[in-house]
């Protein structure tokens, strides 16, 4: 299938975030916390209004409004792989 993103300026985009075999990460504190901080680093990279965002043991969902230049691509391209470097270099 061929997907098409569609960027509206200025526009809220909801966003959910499955992890990998849908392991129970967040279940522990501290990887909510390196969440937490790897989204703060990617909002000052990559600006974008947090609306709203529920974290669950396996997923999580984010409410976003990225400032333009910027899409909900380039923040989310951004905090995948950051967040799964940090994890991994601490586990």
């Amino acid at each position: 299938m061929n997907f098409r993103r569609y960027y509206v300026p200025n526009a809220i985009v909801f966003i959910t975030q499955v992890v990998e075999w849908r392991t129970p990460v967040f279940d522990e504190p501290r990887w909510v916390e390196l969440l937490l901080v790897t989204l703060r680093n990617v909002k000052e990279r990559h600006p974008f209004a947090m609306l709203g965002y529920v974290i669950l043991p396996d997923h999580l969902h984010l409410l976003i409004k990225p400032a333009p230049p910027e899409t909900h691509s380039t923040v989310m391209q951004s905090f995948k792989p950051n967040f799964t470097h940090a994890y991994k270099e601490i586990t």
